[in-house]
């Protein structure tokens, strides 16, 4: 199988991902294994606004 899947997840302001929404799948096991893999990332820098840390939405393509 070859092709993208889309994720949207949520970067709060202490960096933590969170929501996690397919958004274009490609099949159900693809799908379920890029929401797994993008569950085990690590804490994020989280953007800022006037150096404030705030909380943002990225949407994330994984290539099968």
């Amino acid at each position: 199988v070859k092709g993208m899947v889309y994720i949207q997840f949520i970067i709060d302001r202490d960096g933590t991902t969170s929501d996690f929404e397919v958004l274009r799948g490609l099949t159900k096991e693809c799908d379920e294994r890029a929401l797994e893999v993008l569950r085990k990332m690590p804490k994020w820098v989280p953007g800022t606004m006037n150096d404030i840390p705030i909380r943002q939405r990225c949407v994330m393509p994984v290539r099968f």
